[in-house]
């Protein structure tokens, strides 16, 4: 969430789990994980979860796959 409250994390939350913790920095390092600093902002007025976290090639960050839509 934001300080205004008007977004909220996507990446907080999946359905059936509550709130989680998916650290998604350091990656491709001697360090193990720990931080999660990266996000998925969205208003209420979307729909959407995060369905994976992903290593990619040639960052030190996981990326959010996320699947999002229009709140009808």
């Amino acid at each position: 969430m934001t300080a205004s409250g008007d977004l909220r994390d996507l990446a907080a939350r999946r359905p059936g789990e509550g709130v989680r913790w998916h650290p998604t920095w350091p990656v491709n390092s001697r360090i193990p994980s720990f931080a999660r600093i990266d996000h998925a902002l969205a208003s209420d007025d979307v729909l959407g979860e995060v369905s994976s976290f992903e290593a990619v090639s040639g960052s030190d960050h996981k990326a959010l796959l996320v699947e999002v839509a229009a709140v009808q």
